[in-house]
C-alpha cells in the first residue's frame, strides 16, 4: 500500500485542521476524565481518540490498514529494544497479539 499522491490534501484542509483541533481536545478530555470520570467516561475518550487519530490519518492520505500495519510495526520496533521496564514490553506484545489475532 503507497501513499495516495492523487489524494488532495488541500481539498481536505478543512477538515485536518478540525480533526486536530477535536485530536487535542480528546486528549484533554482523556486527562480530565482521569483524575474526575468513571470507567465509562475514560472509555469513551479512548475510544473518541483512537476514532479521531484514524480519521486524521485517512484525511492525509494513508488507508486505515497502512495506519494498522505501522502500528504493528513500531509495536515490534519496541519490542526489539531495550525497554525501561518489562511491564512495557508485555503491554507492547498483548496489543501486538491483539493485533495478530484480528487478522485471523
Amino acid at each position: 500500500m503507497a501513499f495516495d499522491r492523487n489524494f488532495s490534501i488541500t481539498k481536505n484542509l478543512r477538515m485536518i485542521e478540525w480533526l486536530k483541533t477535536k485530536l487535542i481536545g480528546s486528549i484533554a478530555d482523556l486527562f480530565e476524565a482521569m483524575i474526575r470520570g468513571g470507567e465509562e467516561r475514560i472509555l469513551d475518550c479512548l475510544a473518541g481518540t483512537i476514532i479521531t487519530t484514524y480519521l486524521l490519518g485517512r484525511r492525509l492520505g494513508f488507508s486505515y490498514a497502512r495506519l494498522e500495519l505501522k502500528v504493528q510495526d513500531q509495536l515490534k520496533d519496541g519490542l526489539a529494544e531495550d525497554n525501561p521496564t518489562e511491564d512495557w514490553r508485555e503491554d507492547l506484545r498483548m496489543l501486538l497479539d491483539y493485533f495478530e489475532r484480528q487478522k485471523r
